[in-house]
This record gives structure tokens, C-alpha cells and sequence, in this order.
């Protein structure tokens, strides 16, 4: 199951699974339904989420449309608990929550992705009963589940 953007190679979410779902949904929130940016799956009593959540690009260009995005996302997830499901969630956040979650947290002080608004609205969204299953299991330093290409970190 996938979700493409309308502009090609941009961006969009998939699913796999050996399982048919009962259902198969998009946000239904055409701002977003456009770039591909969530897909969520139900079985039974289970509903799992694909998400890749906007960047909000040197200077914030687009921290508004990330943060509006970040709301409809979770009023989804909650509308789901509401109505009896487990929700698990996976993707990309574009989210450094904490200072753990980087290797040089001051050098990225003011860059997308370590923002103090998307931090406020992780810090929400933790608080609201979603767990960072990744964290939950690697409370140490240096453990990370994403490295800039741009630096090359990785190689």
C-alpha cells in the first residue's frame, strides 16, 4: 500500500504487509494528501500509521505548514485512540526531540528539525501518552536512527 505525492520523486509513505488491512486510509486533508504524507492501515483493534512529516527548511520557510501538519496528525491519532485503537506509529518525524537525539545538539541550535517549536510539539505529543519506542529501548548517547547524508555522517 503507498501513498505518492503528485509531484514526482518528492515524497510519500508505503506499507507493507503480509496481512490484507480492513481499511486503508489518507489523511483526507488535500494540503497534505498531495505530498503523500500519511498512510494509515487498519487490522482489528490495530491501527498502523506511515508518516513522513514535512521539513520545515532553512529560516522555517515552511515550519507553519509543519506544524499545521503536526496537528491535523494529531488530532488523527487521537481520534483513533478515541475510537478504541492501538496506534502504532512509524516514519520520519523530522523531529529531534531531545539533545540525545543528536551528536552536536548546540551546533543545531535554530536548524529545521531541532526547532523549539517542533520540540514543543513533540513534548505534547510524548506527554499525550505517544512513546518514542526507539528511546524507550536506547537510553544511551550516541544511538540514532538517523544520519545526514549532507555531512556524510555515516561514511
Amino acid at each position: 500500500y503507498f501513498h505518492s505525492a503528485q509531484r514526482p520523486g518528492y515524497s510519500g509513505t508505503a506499507l507493507f504487509s503480509k496481512r490484507a488491512p480492513d481499511a486503508v486510509r489518507f489523511f483526507g486533508v488535500p494540503a497534505f494528501d498531495c505530498e503523500g504524507r500519511m498512510l494509515a492501515a487498519r487490522f482489528g483493534e490495530l491501527t498502523v500509521v506511515s508518516a513522513y512529516f514535512p521539513n520545515a527548511q532553512e529560516g522555517g520557510k515552511r515550519l507553519a505548514y509543519k506544524l499545521d501538519f503536526c496537528a491535523a496528525f494529531r488530532a488523527f491519532c487521537d481520534e483513533e485512540r478515541t475510537a478504541g485503537q492501538h496506534v502504532i506509529l512509524c516514519g520520519d518525524y523530522n523531529i529531534a526531540h531531545k539533545e540525545i537525539d543528536l551528536a552536536h545538539p548546540q551546533e543545531n541550535e535554530g536548524n529545521p528539525g531541532f526547532l523549539p517549536q517542533e520540540r514543543a510539539w513533540m513534548d505534547t505529543f510524548t506527554e499525550a501518552g505517544y512513546a518514542d519506542s526507539f528511546r524507550a529501548f536506547c537510553t544511551e548517547g550516541q544511538q540514532y536512527t538517523w544520519w545526514s547524508y549532507r555531512a556524510r555522517a555515516r561514511a
